[in-house]
């Protein structure tokens, strides 16, 4: 799922303050932003086109080159906070890492900044020169360490963040990916006349059905019987969906729709959807007077 750039207002310290950050949706967007202990006044989507054009003023690594994941970045950090929390001079740790990292994108910023680390530049300006790879949240606690002196106990708050952040994240996608495959499971729509029958294999232990009017309420009637039993005689659908709920038996389930008038404008036509589980049968019934239609359920 690709990120989304996300412009905010908000108090931070007192301040008021203003900037861009990079989140997969809105919610993670504000989520970074709480971590980072800002006060949201307002957080709106970046328009694409501007986006783009902002994020080619810098943190360039990724046109022609491997994309570095969040998961490159999340082993990284791991490894980073580890080496330094034992102690290890910091550019020693950098060249390590880059000795040890597979990734090639990854190498090479490490290399680079360790490169400006050793040139005099702080370890917070090194890793913001790819916002890309390491967001405002990522910088602002290493800026936190640094002036504490604590770098070492920010460093591990950091990859508690990015730890978190990565649940929420895999929370918000299987979120999202639950709601495709719910909308994939509604079916076609059916259309039921006189003396039709359809034939549905069916997975749980009840029925939820809805009846309403398939189009201006004109007076139409029905009758409901299910495994023979009159559900519902001589009911007038409107355009207010009704509910009806009912316990399957083992093997076949008959539900007939009996048209039982004809309304101000024959044929009778009515619209049902009958849900199993997280699954939709959208059916309309066009019926004659005394006519009827079948629906069985296989269970």
């Amino acid at each position: 799922m690709s990120s989304e750039t996300f412009s905010y207002k908000g108090i931070s310290a007192g301040k008021y303050i203003e900037g861009e950050i990079e989140a997969i949706n809105q919610e993670e967007a504000s989520f970074k932003l709480k971590e980072e202990k800002v006060i949201i006044t307002n957080l709106t989507k970046v328009k694409k086109k501007k986006a783009e054009k902002a994020k080619k003023k810098g943190g360039g690594f990724s046109f022609g080159k491997k994309a570095v994941k969040p998961e490159d970045v999340m082993i990284f950090s791991k490894q980073f906070a580890t080496m330094v929390k034992a102690g290890l001079p910091i550019l020693n740790v950098l060249k390590m890492l880059r000795d040890q990292i597979e990734h090639p994108t990854m190498k090479e910023i490490i290399e680079d900044v360790r490169k400006n680390l050793e040139g005099g530049i702080t370890l917070s300006t090194c890793f913001a020169k790819y916002p890309k790879i390491f967001d405002s949240v990522y910088i602002n606690l290493i800026k936190a360490g640094e002036a504490s002196g604590k770098l070492d106990t920010f460093l591990l708050k950091l990859v508690e963040s990015l730890e978190k952040r990565e649940k929420v994240k895999k929370k918000i996608n299987k979120q999202a990916s639950k709601t495709l495959t719910d909308t994939n499971q509604i079916q076609q729509t059916k259309i039921l006349k006189d003396g039709d029958d359809f034939t549905i294999n069916w997975q749980s232990d009840n029925i939820k059905l809805f009846i309403w009017d398939a189009n201006q309420e004109d007076g139409d009637k029905i009758q409901l019987i299910i495994n023979g039993n009159i559900i519902l005689n001589n009911f007038e659908t409107k355009n207010k969906r009704k509910k009806v709920k009912y316990r399957l038996v083992d093997g076949e389930n008959t539900i007939e729709i009996k048209a039982t008038n004809l309304g101000n404008s024959p044929p009778n036509t009515g619209r049902m959807e009958l849900v199993d589980s997280k699954t939709k049968y959208p059916i309309i019934t066009q019926l004659e007077l005394g006519k009827s239609a079948i629906i069985k359920i296989v269970k």
